[in-house]
């Protein structure tokens, strides 16, 4: 399988061709957990490498590499860790945000408790509508006034408004369960 080409390599994995998709995988893997721990931990290297490949074995048909498959193959793997890093930086804003207001309100909260809640929160605004999720995030983790939001997102004064009242109804909703502790959060 050495000597094919990028583009037949990659219709032959794209029909199903395990051997084809075996050779790629060992020949980049390596390089593309080098590539990765530039962007990202060691340790969430190999596991995200791993995962792209299974994105590429599950998503087969869909794939098109026009000229380069490493070209295709780095790029990939360098969106799945830009993707990790705005994940992570997303959490961890949240974390920060919920144990400063839990930290004033109980003596010692409990450490599994407030993952569980931190978890919850971040698939609640995860399942925002884009525009509504940026609003509300800088609203409510940075030190932005809604006139300030609205010049960074292009938006008027009262659309910010609405944006944040719609994602906290949207939030009391899908949280119910949690209200009282989100309540003390928002």
């Amino acid at each position: 399988m050495e000597n094919i080409s990028d583009i037949r390599k990659a219709e032959l994995i794209r029909t199903g061709d395990k051997a084809a998709f075996q050779s790629l995988f060992t020949e980049y893997y390596a390089p593309l957990c080098r590539y990765a721990s530039i962007f990202v931990k060691r340790a969430e290297v190999e596991d995200l490498v791993q995962d792209f490949f299974v994105h590429i074995w599950e998503n087969r048909e869909r794939i098109t590499v026009d000229s380069s498959l490493k070209a295709y193959l780095y790029a990939g793997v360098r969106n799945m860790c830009l993707s990790l890093i705005r994940r992570d930086g997303r959490t961890k804003a949240y974390q920060e945000y919920i144990y400063n207001k839990l930290k004033d309100k109980l003596e010692e909260p409990d450490e599994g408790y407030f993952n569980d809640i931190v978890s919850l929160l971040s698939d609640a605004i995860a399942e925002l509508p884009e525009q509504g999720r940026k609003v509300f995030e800088l609203s409510r983790f940075t030190d932005m006034t809604n006139k300030q939001i609205g010049e960074s997102v292009g938006l008027s004064e009262k659309s910010v408004e609405y944006h944040i009242t719609k994602a906290l109804k949207f939030l009391r909703e899908h949280l119910k369960d949690y209200l009282f502790i989100i309540l003390m959060l928002i």
